[in-house]
Order: C-alpha cells, then sequence, then structure tokens
C-alpha cells in the first residue's frame, strides 16, 4: 500500500512541479512575454509597453497599469499614433494559448481614462479628425485581429492632434466614450483594398466640446453621437465661429442639428475618407461679414470658413446628399465706409454628390443641388443699381432662378429700368461663388423682361457701355457664355445732340460672350456677344431718316431680316418694301454716331423714290445725313419710280441688282459699284446720252444681255448712233454713281454703227466733267453695219466684226480688232490715194494720244485675198495681189502724211503670205513672188525675188547717155531669220540675225562705147557709212550662184564675157548707217572662175579705218589660159596658143587712193598670138608679149618668181575695176612685162599723196 501511495505521489509531483514551474516562469516573466507577443503577433507593427502587471489567473485576467500602445508603422503619408492610459483591463480567452502556443488570445479589453495621440506628420495625408480617427480604427481592428479581441470598450477618453502642417498647431477632444463589439473579417468577396475588420456594434459618444482651429476660428458642439448599428452621426448645437482678418472675414454659423447618415466605415478605414449617403441640417443661422473694398483680399473668404472645419474635423468628405432647411443669413457687406446690412431668410439647400478635400489646396465639388431664398434686396457697390426679388432658387447642378426681379437704375429711384418676371440661370459653378464671391455660368435667361432706358447726351461709342452696363447689373458682373432675353419690351430714348428713340415688343435676345467674360465697352464687343435677336413692331427714329418695322429677327450667323419695312428720309426719299435683310450690322455705330455700317443688305418687293434733295426739310436735318458704309446692297423686284442725282435721270421696272461698296460719308452723294442687276423697260439719260431697252440683264464677272438697245451720243461735235436687238456683254465695273463703266466682254449680233468724227484738235475745257468713263476689255460685235469718218478716211463694211479689247475714255486709248467679210479704204491726202478692197480683213490695233495726237499701234493685223493699190502721185504705183497676212505689232503715227507703218516686229502668232507683188518704179520693174513669214519660227521664206529694168537694153543705155551698167537679177529661196522692219520716215531700218540666198543669177553688162560720167565712186566702207537706209545684218550666206559680166571694148567694138559659177560665200557683219566703230566688214568668196578654176577670195576692210584702208588675199588654182580666149579675144585682140597656170596667188593692202601688195604667178608653155588688129595698133604690146614668152622658158624651169603689185585708184571706178587692175600690175611683174624697178618708183613717187595704214588691217 505505502508503495502503492508512493507511486502516486510521485506521479502527482512529476505533474505538478512542471505546472507549477511553468506557471512560476510565466508569472516571474510575463511582462516581457505579453510584450514580446504584442510584437510578434501584428507583426512588428504595435510596441506595448507598461509599468505594472496585475493576473488573476482564475479569472484569466490582467490588468496592465501606465501602460503606452504606440503605432511602429512610420510608410510614407501615415500620421504617428500612441495611446497612454492608466489603466486597462484585458480579459484572456485561454492561459493554455499564452503558456503553450505563447499567443496572447484577448477576450476583451477596456481603457480606462486614455489618451489617443495623433501627430499629421509634414507629408502626412491624413489631416482631418474623423480621417484619422478611421486610422485609429484601422490599427484597433488589425490590432484586434492579431490578439483575437471580441469586444473593445474605452471610457472618458481624450483625443490629442498634433498637427506639424500647421507649425505643430494642437487641438483636443475630450469625454469620449466607445463600444466595440464583434470585430471579424469580412469575406474574401469584398471589393476593399485591403482586410476590413467589422464590428457588429461601435458606439461612440462625445460630450461637449469647444475646438480652438487657429487663432482666429473656433468650432464647438453639444455632443457627439456615433452608432455602427444604424451607421448615423448627429452633432448637436455647433457653432462654428470666425474674426475677420486681412485675408478673412467675420463670420457665425449656427448649426442647432447635423446628422450623417449611413456611414461607410470600410472606406474610412481603408481610404480614410468619411463617406456619408446623406447630411442633414436644420435651422441653420449664419451670420457673414463681407469686406468689399478694392484692396481686400477676399479670394480665401469662403474658402478658409468651409475648409478649415473639414481640414481640421473630417479631412475629405463624400456625401451623396445633403439637405438643409428653414435656414437664415444675415449678411454684412463693407464698401469703404459705407455699410449695409442684408438678410436672407427661410432660405433651403438640397445637394447630390458632395466631394470636399481638404487642405488649403483642396476643393469642393458639387453634383445636383438645390437652393432657394425667399425675399433679396441687395445694392450695386457703386451705389448705381438696386435689385429685389421675392425667390431665389439653386437646383439641376447649378441652375438658378431668381423670380419677380426689379432693377432700379440708383438706390433711391422708384422707376424700375428693369421688370423681370424670371431670371434663370443655367449651370453656376457653385464652388466659385462659395470660394470667390463671383458667378459663373453658362446663360442668363431673362424671361418677359420689360426694359425702359433713357439715355442724355451720350459720347462716341457709350450706348454700347450704357448698354454693357444695364446687362452687368443684371447679371451681377457675372463671368457667363450666354445670356437669353425671352419675350420682354425694350424701349430707349436718348436727349442732345444726337436723338434717338426706339422700341420693340416681344424681343427675344440671345449674347454669347467672348472668352466667357461679359464686357460691352464698345461696339464690337457688342456685336462679338450678340448672336441673336427677334422682335415685333419695332421702331427705330432719328434726326436723319424713320424705321419702321413689323417684325425684325437677328441670328447667331449676323444678319437682321426686317419684314414689311418702311424706311423714310423725306417726302420725296422714301422706300418701302416686304422685306429688308441686313448682314452683320454694326448696331452700336448705328444707336451712337448715326452712321450705318453693314456687309450686306438686301430688299425684297419694294417701291422707291429718289429726287435729289428736300429743299423744304430744314438745314440742320439735310446736314445730319446718315454716313453708309456697305459692302453689298442687293436689290429684288424693284419698282423705280423715279431716281435722279444732278443730270442723270433714270426710271425702271421690275429691277433687281446687286450693288457693292455702298459709301456716303457727311454732305456727299452716295457712291456704289453694280455687280448684277436684271431690269424690265430702263430708260436713261444725261447732258450727252440718251438710251433705252426693254430688258437688262447684267452680271459682272459674267455673260450679260441688253434687249432692243438703242444709243444716241452727240459731243463735242462727234456723233455715235448704234442700234441693237441684243447686246451681250461681260462687265468687270459698273458704277453709275461715278459714272464709271469697265466691261470685258461686249458682243452684238445685227447691229448698226454709224460714227462721224470732227476734226477736234484739242479738247474743250470742262468737257470731261459729268462725262461717263468707259472701259471696256475683250468687245465683240458681229455682222455689224460699219461706217466711219474721220477727215479724209473713210471706211465702210456692210458685215464687219468688232471687237474693242480695250477702250479706256479717261486715258483716250482703243485696243480694238476688226474683222470684215467685205470692206473698202479709202485714203486721200496731198497726193497720196490708197484703195483697199478685199473680202477678208482682221485686224487689232491701238490708238493712243489725244485727240490730233494719236497714233495707231496694231497689234494684229490680218488680210486673205486682197487686192491692195497705192499710189504717190506719179511716181510709186504698188500693186500686190491675192495678199495673205497676219502681222503684229505696228505702228502708225496718225499726225504723219501719209501715214506710213512704223514697225513691224515678229510674234509667234504672226505670218505674212502673199502669192505675187509687183512694184514697179521710174526705172525698175520688182517682182516678189511667194511670200511667207512664220512668227512661231520667226523667219521670213520669200520664193523669189528678182528686178530688171523696164526698157531694152539699148534705150536704157541710150537714156542714160553714160557709161553705166545693166543689170538683171533673180534670188531664189530666200530666208531671213528673225527679221526686224522699220519703216518709219526717217527711221527706215532692217535688221536680222541671218540672211540666207540659196540660188541666185546677175547678169552685168557694160557698154564703153558711150562716155564715162566720171563721178567719184567711194569704196564699200564709205558707201555702208552714208547709206540712207538702216540695215543690220548679223551674217549673210550665198551659195549656188552664177554672175557673167559682159564688156564691149571702146576699142574692138566687141564684148566679152567673164563668168564665175558656183558662186559660195559669207559676208558679216553688214551693217548699213547705223555702223559701229570697231565694225570690220568682210567677204570670203568661193567661186569657178569661168567654170573651170576655182577661185578664192578674202576681203576685209574697217568701217572706221584711215582713208578707207582695206585687205585683199586671193588663190587661184591650175588653169588652162587657153579658156580666156572668150575674154581676150574680143577685149585684147588676142588668142592663147598654149599655157598652163600652176599656181597664181596674191595679196593687197589698199586705201582709197593706192595699192600694193605680192603676186606668185607660176605658169609654163605660154604662147600667145597677137591678132593682126593688135599688131597695127599696139606696137609696145608685142614688145611685152615677146617678153612674156621669153620668161615662159623661164617658168618651165620652175624658178619661182614674185612680182611687185602697185597701183593708183581711179577713183570714178567701182571697188571692181580697182582689184582687177591692182591684179593685173602683178601679172606684168610677175611676167616681166614691167620691171618691179619702176614700180617702185611709180611707188615712191605717190607716197607724196597717201600713206596706207598698215597697222589698222589684219590678215584674218
Amino acid at each position: 500500500m505505502r508503495r502503492r501511495y508512493k507511486a502516486i505521489l510521485i506521479g502527482f509531483l512529476s505533474l505538478v512541479l512542471p505546472i507549477a514551474g511553468v506557471l512560476l516562469y510565466v508569472k516571474l516573466n510575463i511582462r516581457s512575454v505579453i510584450k514580446q507577443m504584442v510584437r510578434e503577433q501584428t507583426h512588428g507593427a504595435y510596441e506595448l509597453d507598461f509599468k505594472r502587471l496585475r493576473a488573476n489567473y482564475s479569472t484569466l485576467t490582467f490588468t496592465v497599469e501606465r501602460g503606452k500602445l504606440t503605432s511602429l508603422d512610420t510608410s510614407n503619408g501615415q500620421s504617428r499614433y500612441f495611446v497612454t492610459f492608466p489603466k486597462v483591463i484585458l480579459q484572456l480567452q485561454s492561459l493554455g494559448d499564452l503558456i503553450w502556443r505563447k499567443k496572447l488570445n484577448i477576450t476583451s479589453i477596456a481603457f480606462q481614462k486614455p489618451e489617443f495621440n495623433i501627430v499629421i506628420q509634414k507629408n502626412s495625408k491624413r489631416t482631418g479628425f474623423f480621417q484619422n480617427a478611421g486610422d485609429i480604427y484601422k490599427y484597433l481592428s488589425s490590432f484586434a485581429e492579431a490578439t483575437n479581441i471580441n469586444n473593445v470598450e474605452i471610457k472618458d477618453a481624450t483625443l490629442l492632434l498634433k498637427d506639424e502642417t500647421r507649425n505643430d498647431f494642437t487641438y483636443s477632444i475630450k469625454n469620449i466614450d466607445l463600444f466595440a463589439k464583434g470585430f471579424h473579417p469580412t469575406d474574401s468577396t469584398t471589393t476593399t483594398k485591403h482586410r476590413v475588420f467589422l464590428t457588429d456594434a461601435i458606439k461612440l459618444d462625445v460630450g461637449p466640446q469647444k475646438v480652438v482651429l487657429d487663432s482666429n476660428k473656433t468650432v464647438s458642439f453639444h455632443a457627439l453621437h456615433l452608432s455602427t448599428t444604424t451607421a448615423n452621426l448627429t452633432m448637436d448645437s455647433i457653432l462654428y465661429e470666425g474674426a475677420q482678418t486681412d485675408s478673412t472675414d467675420a463670420f457665425k454659423i449656427n448649426l442647432p442639428s447635423l446628422r450623417l447618415k449611413k456611414l461607410n466605415f470600410g472606406r474610412l478605414y481603408n481610404e480614410g475618407i468619411l463617406q456619408v449617403d446623406s447630411v442633414m441640417i436644420s435651422q441653420p443661422r449664419t451670420q457673414l461679414t463681407v469686406n468689399l473694398s478694392p484692396k481686400a483680399n477676399k479670394a480665401k473668404d469662403v474658402k478658409h470658413i468651409m475648409h478649415d472645419v473639414v481640414s481640421h474635423l473630417f479631412g475629405d468628405i463624400d456625401v451623396h446628399y445633403l439637405e438643409m432647411t428653414n435656414a437664415n443669413t444675415h449678411l454684412v457687406t463693407r464698401f469703404l465706409h459705407q455699410e449695409r446690412n442684408i438678410d436672407i431668410e427661410k432660405h433651403t439647400l438640397q445637394v447630390n454628390d458632395i466631394y470636399i478635400t481638404a487642405g488649403d489646396s483642396g476643393t469642393i465639388n458639387l453634383g445636383d443641388f438645390t437652393f432657394s431664398v425667399k425675399e433679396y434686396e441687395s445694392f450695386s457697390p457703386h451705389n448705381k443699381y438696386r435689385m429685389q426679388f421675392n425667390q431665389f432658387s439653386i437646383k439641376n447642378g447649378g441652375d438658378i432662378v431668381l423670380k419677380n426681379l426689379l432693377v432700379y437704375p440708383t438706390s433711391t429711384a422708384t422707376k424700375p429700368l428693369l421688370a423681370l418676371p424670371q431670371l434663370t440661370i443655367d449651370e453656376a459653378d457653385i464652388g466659385m461663388l462659395l470660394v470667390e464671391k463671383k458667378i459663373k455660368a453658362k446663360k442668363f435667361v431673362l424671361e418677359s423682361a420689360v426694359i425702359k432706358h433713357e439715355l442724355k447726351d451720350l459720347k462716341e461709342g457709350e450706348s454700347a457701355k450704357s448698354l454693357g452696363a444695364i446687362l452687368r447689373g443684371i447679371t451681377l458682373n457675372a463671368d457667363i457664355r450666354e445670356l437669353e432675353f425671352n419675350n420682354g419690351t425694350y424701349s430707349v430714348v436718348r436727349y442732345g445732340a444726337k436723338p434717338l428713340k426706339f422700341s420693340a415688343d416681344s424681343l427675344h435676345l440671345y449674347f454669347k460672350f467672348k472668352n466667357n467674360r461679359l464686357r460691352l465697352q464698345s461696339s464690337s464687343d457688342l456685336l462679338d456677344a450678340l448672336q441673336n435677336i427677334s422682335a415685333k413692331d419695332l421702331q427705330f427714329e432719328n434726326s436723319s431718316y424713320n424705321l419702321q418695322a413689323a417684325a425684325m429677327e437677328y441670328k447667331e450667323d449676323k444678319i437682321l431680316r426686317l419684314n414689311n419695312f418702311n424706311f423714310r428720309r423725306s417726302e420725296n426719299r422714301h422706300f418701302e418694301g416686304k422685306s429688308l435683310i441686313i448682314d452683320h450690322p454694326d448696331i452700336a455705330v448705328i444707336l451712337d454716331d448715326n452712321k450705318f455700317i453693314a456687309k450686306s443688305v438686301e430688299i425684297d418687293d419694294a417701291d422707291i423714290t429718289h429726287e435729289g434733295r428736300n429743299q423744304n426739310q430744314p438745314a440742320a436735318a439735310r446736314r445730319a445725313n446718315l454716313d453708309v458704309d456697305i459692302d453689298n446692297f442687293v436689290l429684288n423686284n424693284i419698282h423705280l419710280s423715279s431716281f435722279e442725282r444732278g443730270d442723270v435721270k433714270i426710271s425702271g421696272n421690275n429691277i433687281s441688282a446687286v450693288l457693292q461698296n455702298v459709301h456716303k460719308t457727311h454732305g456727299e452723294p452716295v457712291t456704289f459699284s453694280l455687280k448684277e442687276a436684271h431690269t424690265g423697260d430702263v430708260n436713261f439719260s444725261d447732258n450727252y446720252i440718251t438710251a433705252k431697252t426693254s430688258k437688262i440683264s447684267i452680271v459682272v464677272g459674267s455673260l450679260s444681255t441688253i434687249e432692243d438697245f438703242s444709243l444716241h451720243r452727240i459731243q463735242n461735235g462727234d456723233t455715235l448712233l448704234i442700234n441693237s436687238q441684243r447686246l451681250y456683254f461681260q462687265p468687270s465695273q459698273f458704277d453709275i454713281a461715278t459714272r464709271q463703266i469697265a466691261l470685258d466682254h461686249l458682243y452684238a449680233d445685227t447691229a448698226k454703227v454709224y460714227a462721224v468724227f470732227a476734226n477736234t484738235e484739242k479738247t474743250p475745257k470742262n468737257a470731261t466733267k459729268g462725262k461717263w468713263l468707259f472701259n471696256l476689255q475683250r468687245s465683240r460685235l458681229i455682222n455689224v453695219d460699219l461706217t466711219v469718218k474721220r477727215n479724209n478716211m473713210e471706211f465702210i463694211s456692210p458685215s464687219s466684226d468688232i471687237g474693242l479689247e480695250t477702250f479706256n475714255s479717261t486715258e483716250k486709248n482703243i485696243i480694238a480688232r476688226l474683222g470684215c467679210k467685205d470692206y473698202a479704204f479709202r485714203f486721200h491726202q496731198d497726193t497720196t490715194l490708197a484703195n483697199v478692197t478685199g473680202k477678208t480683213l482682221r485686224t487689232s490695233f491701238k490708238l493712243t494720244g489725244d485727240d490730233g495726237e494719236r497714233a495707231m499701234n496694231i497689234k494684229s493685223f490680218a488680210i486673205t485675198n486682197t487686192d491692195v493699190q497705192f499710189q504717190e502721185g506719179s511716181k510709186h504705183n504698188l500693186v500686190a495681189e491675192n495678199v495673205n497676212m497676219d502681222a503684229h505689232n505696228l505702228q502708225w503715227p496718225m499726225s504723219e502724211k501719209p501715214p506710213v507703218a512704223e514697225w513691224i516686229s515678229p510674234d509667234h502668232a504672226s505670218f505674212v503670205a502673199v502669192k505675187h507683188i509687183a512694184f514697179p518704179t521710174a526705172t525698175t520693174n520688182f517682182v516678189i513672188d511667194s511670200i511667207n513669214y512664220s512668227g512661231v519660227e520667226n523667219k521670213l521664206n520669200i520664193g523669189s525675188f528678182s528686178f530688171a529694168p523696164r526698157l531694152a537694153t539699148k534705150e536704157y543705155l541710150d537714156s542714160v547717155k553714160f557709161q553705166t551698167d545693166y543689170i538683171t537679177g533673180k534670188f531664189t529661196n530666200i530666208s531671213v531669220s528673225k527679221p526686224y522692219i522699220n519703216l518709219q520716215t526717217g527711221r527706215r531700218n532692217f535688221s536680222a540675225n541671218h540672211l540666207g540666198i540659196n540660188g541666185f543669177d546677175i547678169s552685168v553688162y557694160r557698154d564703153k562705147i558711150y562716155p564715162a560720167n566720171n563721178l567719184y565712186k567711194a569704196l564699200p566702207a564709205t558707201l555702208m557709212k552714208r547709206s540712207r537706209l538702216s540695215v543690220d545684218i548679223d551674217t549673210i550666206s550665198f551659195s549656188k550662184g552664177n554672175i557673167d559680166y559682159t564688156e564691149v571694148s571702146e576699142k574692138t567694138k566687141k564684148g566679152g564675157t567673164v563668168t564665175f559659177n558656183d558662186v559660195n560665200g559669207i559676208a558679216f557683219p553688214f551693217r548699213l548707217k547705223d555702223t559701229h566703230p570697231n565694225d570690220t566688214f568682210r567677204v570670203n568668196v568661193s567661186a569657178l572662175f569661168m567654170n573651170k578654176s576655182r577661185l578664192a577670195l578674202q576681203y576685209a576692210a574697217p568701217l572706221y579705218s584711215r582713208n578707207d584702208a582695206f585687205i585683199a588675199n586671193v588663190q587661184m588654182g591650175a588653169f588652162n589660159l587657153k579658156d580666156l580666149n572668150p575674154l581676150l579675144v574680143p577685149l585684147a585682140s588676142a588668142v592663147v596658143r598654149s599655157g598652163e597656170v600652176d599656181k597664181l596667188e596674191y595679196s593687197i593692202r589698199g586705201d582709197n587712193f593706192s595699192g600694193k601688195g605680192k603676186m606668185d604667178f607660176y605658169y609654163h608653155s605660154l604662147i600667145i598670138e597677137l591678132l593682126n588688129e593688135t599688131k597695127k595698133n599696139n606696137s609696145s604690146f608685142s614688145s611685152r608679149l615677146k617678153s612674156f614668152a621669153a620668161n615662159t622658158v623661164v617658168k618651165n624651169k620652175n624658178d619661182n618668181r614674185t612680182g611687185n603689185i602697185y597701183f593708183e585708184r581711179i577713183n570714178s571706178k567701182f571697188i571692181f575695176n580697182y582689184l582687177f587692175k591692182l591684179a593685173f600690175s602683178g601679172v606684168m611683174t610677175s611676167t616681166g612685162a614691167k620691171s618691179n624697178k619702176a614700180l617702185r618708183k611709180q611707188e615712191k613717187k605717190a607716197k607724196q599723196k597717201s600713206v596706207l595704214v598698215d597697222n589698222q588691217l589684219t590678215d584674218n
């Protein structure tokens, strides 16, 4: 048994001793264990410290005294939290969890007089009391999760808030009681950002408080109750007040009751935002003092009032609905030294979706709300306007309605300027209204307003300012985008130097302001803002005119429409019509300055009477003429009873017109230009012209017509008659007021034109006054019977086509075209007679200059199948058959007698085609066949040109009675590149780049039996400089030519002929008369001499050298001397029996007096036989031939021999004789017929007469 008890004792001790040891260990280390468990279970988020711990293990109750629970979360944006408490009682669930599992499971925790400390750091995102209270709740719930707390009880707690963002400003809330029960996490389907531990019930009670927010603002309340069972928060007897400072106004807000329903604790827990379903405020009382001094800074007044309490108490707020009922507001306004008291009673407020962000930079966002005021009276700051109404409401997201609004022009006025049953303000910015005391809205709508406005004598532009002042008074100088005036009545009377009356019923106005700002400081501001007007029974009257209309409309397109209107200046100057449309009128300028400015005006179905000035009208009224500036003036279906202006008289029916640039200044007539006009019968007359037509259709810039047109014009002795069934034209300018007409096209079919021009040399003085100024472009008259007479010229064509390209009556210029199927032109002046008859004539010409000094510049001239005869006395008679021509740019100085063409210059459109021209002179017949000129190529081609004396050879030489050349010639295939011809008297000239002749035959016959005339024959240089005809041809080329020269010897009485065949060459530059100082005339020629041996000549003559110096080089190939027999036998009575020329070359330098040079003449086997006649008459020549024969032997030995050339010119002979005699002197010295010594002696003797200037010559 004893063993048995012993065993039981040992077993008990083995069980109890460990437990006792553990308990002893726990008791000895419980403080450190609890601290460690709190840190571990909260994952280092919290730290618990205390001074004393009492444990009752039987009840599992621990009492912690003088403790502190601190949040260790110092992440960015978080406030710092810690709780100090004198005593806290912890009820543990199980001691085993504490001992064995080392986990602190607490059933409930009770704080007695704890002190909760919140430090809002400078980077904290939490600012308000409720925001940080939400974070405390968040940390308490996370602590509850870690320790499994079920119930929390807090008694008589104090909340201390320290704000480091506001210089460590601190305020406290005391008497806080809190009871929370049933912490448990939400399920996994929650949409919250973090896990939210909800409680089954929370009850929060706060006793009476007074919180000092800063140095001048306090908030107090009697009690605060919060229950999670109903999720409601109520506050009683709230008083929020602040003293006046430099930046804020004094205020006092008394809220008897504030109820927040259905708080969202989850959002408060996660986001620190106090989300409330609704806020109810009953019978609030507000007293606000507003300083309106210009120097006062009012931008932060209401903002501070709202945000200070929000920042310190609530933080960010999200309210679905707010309702304030039966509120009263007492407003004190101070402006300079004046103070006014305004009471706003019995107003209500309903707001949906309020979101307020805390902090100085926070915002207030409001959704739909309604705010209403029963009665209100207000004065403008400057005492100019007084406004009162009996109902005010805000609803629908900022829509404001005022009813029975009266606006008085002064604070003491008894008659209202504006009576308005209802004013609606759409989409007002309530945030700006509360924060900055300004109205910013989308639209102001005035319903059935009555405005009566009386103005004194205003300065220029002040009507717009006055109207703007009215509108600003109505809108409280708001920032608005639109202003609408519906079904109103407006009347204005202006007194003074510019009296004005205006009235309208059923008036509708719509303004849209630029940059959302009502600024009506000028007429342009008014026009920019005004979008729409409509009214009935419109009346407008000033000192100049009266306007009435049954209806008016002005829309956003800036177009003013008047129906059934009457515009009257006087009894004889008025018009009335069905419709008047004015585009972009400057209304303010019309009201202020008696000026009518608009973009366009359109009048329909009107009757117009305008018969000059009304002489019975008072002078002051006549001087007060209306100034007009209209871009376009449109008339539709107008009856013009009478229009008189000076000597102009117009009447017509069914008139429709478009006038442009209608302008009138004070005391001046109206000026305008016509763009388009359509009429019925029209009659027109002035001092010079009488015209009428049955129908007119004019469109400036487009095809226009006039039917049954007749015009009679007589002026300065000139007569013009025009009749046409229909005229087509295209006007570019039609300014009746200034009498200027410009036409781009004029087309008439089957017309009659008769014009007689007087011989007036000068325009009479003041003849242009009152004249019409015409400017015609590209005009045409078809099938016109044309008769034109002037001086000694007459032109008749029964079927003309006339085109006036330009006719400027001011500059007296005419550019015209004329085309005739059959025509006759006759001109007779002194001894000159011209007759032109043809089938087709086309010409385009320009007449310029004053009367008597005109010149014709023919732009183009074309004739087809025309015969031309021109006769000047009995000297010249030119006949051209089958002429076809299209020439351009000719000038005809009409003052010249006879008239001659001045210029023929090439043009790409020009061409000339003439089949045959015969032009006989007194001695020679000239014939030209096939002339063709192309302006495209700028090239002239002539098929052939031939000339021959009119008499036979014997008759011609007998008539001359002296030695002369009888020459005939024909040139074929002539081409001229870039020709230019000037046939003006005194300046005739011809120029071309190139003259080419491809084939010619020239025959020259000279009979020396006739005596020589011994007249001086100049060398080519002098002939070219002294020419009367000016010619400038860069290059002359010729080819395939044949020249034969026949001479009858005065001794043998027989003729010999020398021929040059296949003549080809070039001459350049060929200038006559207008030569250049450095010109050198050069000729290079190649030909077959006697059709046997090739001959080459190079000739150069500087035109301004001393004594007409020149140089010539000749090269000749081998030939048989027997070929010279046709020349030698008749001229020298000698015959060559044998002889061969191997080489003949020589060069010559000469001038007007003599020439010299060298010759190389190589020949052999020369045998010459003198005929008997030569032997008898010339023994000296026999001796020379003997020497010639002796020399033949020498040449056969091939000894080179050079002969000298020298000859003194016979100045009655041409250059050809001079060159031949120089060459012959070389032959004489080369063959020994004349010694070189004798030749040098002759040369030395001649030096006294002439000195050759060699340095002026070159061999090139």
